[in-house]
């Protein structure tokens, strides 16, 4: 749309007027080819020609009509003129005040110098499962709550590539892992941890130990929890330091890998 050339018919405004050099009054007139003083309609005059049009003179008085055919031409002129501006001015105002809410179904726009912004937090979308962007281009930082890249591969970083470590809950035994994969532990009394929530089918997440009051309890066949841990055995109270890496299935949680790196 930007790069469009507008063509005559999608102006608004007339590029023409019907009426043209109308005087109701003169400033120059001449009498005997001598220039006099300026003419203007007098108030009593005036009422007279009000008085006329009212009753239909012009129209009635076929000498009369024909003496103001010209001027009864000009006066419709300007009357179209007059329905042109009032709807073109209508048009503009109601733009001006209304456009702004209104709801647009379809459009093309070319360039935008602004920003882009929707009046409420975390309601619309940008595309749908079945009506998707192409491509995507960002200069700067992208900030995104949730990332679910449901098909294709990362193939190219960029400097380095860090993610929020946060930190659980203290005496929380099942905590929320919905807001990343990287994790630390807070406790300051034994805390089983035997399930997280949150969670989906194909996450990972390493939980970093910063006490010594944690364990994580293995569910298995007794169905006490939905961690799957090596050895089908609990892990009682790992020490400051250690770490423990699950992924998720969608149900169940499975151990991965742990690492014992006491101080």
């Amino acid at each position: 749309m930007a790069n469009e050339i507008r063509q005559d018919t999608d102006l608004y405004i007339k590029e023409t007027r019907k009426s043209k050099r109308l005087f109701v009054t003169s400033s120059d007139a001449m009498v005997d080819d001598v220039q006099t003083t300026s003419t203007t309609i007098s108030s009593s005059v005036f009422n007279e020609m009000s008085s006329s049009f009212a009753n239909g003179d012009h129209l009635l008085d076929s000498a009369m009509l024909e003496a103001n055919k010209p001027i009864l031409y000009m006066l419709q002129q300007i009357e179209d003129d007059l329905t042109d501006v009032y709807n073109e001015v209508s048009a503009s105002v109601f733009e001006s005040s209304y456009l702004t809410a209104a709801n647009i179904d379809t459009g093309s726009v070319g360039v935008i110098s602004s920003s882009l912004i929707p009046n409420s937090d975390n309601v619309y979308d940008l595309g749908s499962s079945t009506k998707e962007w192409k491509d995507l281009y960002v200069d700067g930082t992208a900030n995104i709550d949730t990332g679910n890249i449901t098909a294709g591969h990362i193939t190219r970083i960029d400097g380095p590539m860090g993610e929020t470590l946060i930190t659980f809950s203290a005496s929380d035994t099942t905590p929320t892992v919905s807001k990343g994969n990287m994790f630390k532990t807070a406790n300051t009394r034994t805390t089983n941890i035997k399930s997280f929530t949150g969670g989906v089918a194909g996450q990972e997440v390493t939980i970093i130990l910063k006490d010594g009051y944690t364990d994580f309890t293995h569910g298995g066949a007794r169905n006490t929890g939905d961690l799957t841990l090596q050895g089908g055995t609990n892990w009682t109270a790992g020490t400051t330091g250690d770490t423990i890496t699950l992924v998720s299935d969608g149900t169940y949680w499975y151990e991965k890998c742990r690492s014992d790196n006491t101080r």
